[in-house]
């Protein structure tokens, strides 16, 4: 029963009642969500300089040490972090939105947090991840035109530092290198 198609989507449904619950507490103010982005904004920045730091030191805050091209942050033996920072980091960048009152340096910082962010996911070593990131960006891109100027810069920034560790890192360029190779749509329309 429990891998028959019908059950598994009968608990899809919870994913939906989850988002009525979530809109009534928004709407009649029972809920703040400004705490969740604020949380989300400090838990992702805690993780990305913990990689940061891993990837430098060869252990990280809590003494957990790195493998050649992947570094877990605060997850231990767990190499998870590229995947917590890709669900997590986009309410942060609303977050820093939403509180932030000095709107005069905001563009700035907002391309601060979201090229480190980007780029810790990118030294976790979590490939699909950062590929789902970027996916996620690019919508950004798309869809919020408020952004745009800034998720444009933020890229160039990003892609910046990405060249320049796979230039000068050869562990985590084996790694992405490989994977780049893999996916490339040129392989399989060459295959047909």
């Amino acid at each position: 029963l429990e891998n028959h198609p019908a059950f598994k989507a009968f608990l899809l449904i919870r994913y939906l009642i989850l988002i009525f619950v979530v809109n009534i507490l928004f709407i009649n103010k029972i809920i703040n969500l400004k705490k969740l982005f604020l949380f989300c904004l400090i838990c992702s920045s805690f993780v990305c300089i913990d990689i940061f730091f891993q990837y430098i030191n060869g252990t990280d805050l809590f003494g957990y040490k790195n493998l050649i091209d992947r570094n877990s942050g605060p997850f231990g033996d767990e190499f998870i972090a590229g995947s917590y920072l890709l669900k997590f980091s986009f309410f942060s960048f609303f977050g820093f939105l939403a509180l932030n009152k000095n709107k005069k340096y905001s563009s700035f910082f907002l391309i601060i947090i979201i090229t480190l962010h980007l780029f810790a996911a990118t030294l976790a070593g979590n490939r699909m991840p950062l590929l789902l990131f970027l996916f996620g960006c690019f919508l950004i891109f798309v869809l919020v035109k408020n952004l745009r100027i800034v998720m444009c810069f933020s890229m160039i920034v990003f892609l910046t530092m990405f060249i320049s560790l796979i230039k000068f890192d050869k562990d985590f360029s084996g790694t992405y290198i490989s994977f780049f190779k893999e996916i490339n749509i040129l392989n399989y329309i060459n295959k047909d």
